[in-house]
């Protein structure tokens, strides 16, 4: 095996990885069920739920590993955010007009609503808010020579972010949980130094059926209680540091799959788009059934129906010989 194909080899276990995580942020909107539905389709609920608290996680550390091996992190600062204003900012300003307008027709809204919704308050935006100051505050610290040492330190710092929220010194509300930085710097920190950690790949990957088994046990344990894993959770965050490793066990093993890579690929148009209007119109319409198998595929159908409306998007406007501009105003990628 040369050269290329280990390089080939990791960048489609990334987008297998990418696929987890997008299946997960999926599956956490729209899959909750009303309370009079049967204790079976509840539990089942409450176990997706658990999945879709896990996608987000992913996503940073993922994020961490490929600022700490690309080339964006050496650009010049001016460079570097043109880069991401071009890549990121742009679809994410142009999908959070379209999803708040979606609402705003049906319900209203102000100019300081629609931008405190870009901005990720009270919209499942604050990902991107909170990705943007990690960037930024990586771009300076991979340039010192602690890198190991502030990671560390970040990740002591979520840490003691949740025991401050459990212990009520600050109150569990959008800004202590989503758009908290410190909450989240912990998995980006993981990201990073897993970038030059071999060693912990390999015992990871030694560990994969324990780590997968616990990963199962503890969310169908808390499914059966009528509860999930949530951001809001104590145990959120050592829950999520052993799905990490799971999903990057899962993803040695998927990262052949051609569709995988496809959904890997576009999981940061699907990540804008899910919500307009799949997961909301999913969810109003499966839960008018009392049907458990309703339940189970939601988070298939909003992900098969936002690729679909994505790539059939690509390819109309292919046709047009516009597909550059379809890619640079929506992120998709193929």
């Amino acid at each position: 095996m040369n050269k290329d194909d280990r390089r080939n080899i990791s960048t489609n276990q990334i987008y297998a990885l990418k696929a987890l995580a997008i299946f997960g942020v999926v599956t956490a909107h729209g899959t909750a069920v009303p309370d009079f539905f049967p204790y079976f389709s509840i539990v089942l609920s409450k176990v997706i739920q658990s999945i879709g608290s896990m996608g987000v996680g992913i996503f940073f550390c993922v994020s961490g590993y490929l600022f700490t091996q690309g080339t964006s992190r050496h650009l010049c600062f001016a460079k570097f955010w043109k880069k991401k204003f071009l890549t990121i900012i742009i679809p994410w300003v142009i999908s959070a007009t379209l999803v708040y307008l979606y609402v705003a027709v049906r319900k209203g809204g102000t100019i300081g609503e629609w931008l405190t919704s870009i901005l990720g308050y009270l919209s499942s935006y604050w990902y991107l808010s909170v990705l943007m100051i990690l960037y930024l505050a990586f771009w300076f610290i991979l340039k010192s020579n602690y890198v190991k040492v502030i990671c560390i330190l970040l990740c002591a710092c979520s840490f003691l972010s949740v025991a401050l929220r459990v212990a009520h010194i600050i109150p569990q509300n959008a800004f202590t949980v989503y758009l908290n930085v410190f909450n989240w710097c912990i998995f980006f920190s993981i990201g990073v130094l897993l970038a030059d950690a071999q060693k912990i790949w390999k015992i990871a990957y030694k560990m994969q059926y324990i780590l997968c088994f616990a990963v199962m046990v503890i969310v169908l344990f808390l499914g059966i209680q009528k509860t999930n894993v949530s951001y809001f959770s104590w145990f959120y965050l050592p829950i999520e540091i052993a799905v990490i490793f799971a999903a990057i066990c899962i993803s040695r093993h998927i990262a052949v799959n051609r569709f995988v890579q496809k959904i890997g690929k576009a999981s940061f148009s699907i990540y804008l788009y899910h919500e307009l209007p799949w997961a909301g119109l999913t969810a109003n319409i499966c839960n008018r059934f009392d049907s458990f198998l309703l339940v189970l595929v939601r988070p298939f159908i909003v992900l098969g129906m936002t690729y679909l409306a994505l790539w059939g998007g690509h390819q109309l406007l292919k046709c047009l010989g516009q597909e550059v501009v379809y890619r640079k105003l929506t992120g998709y990628r193929e």
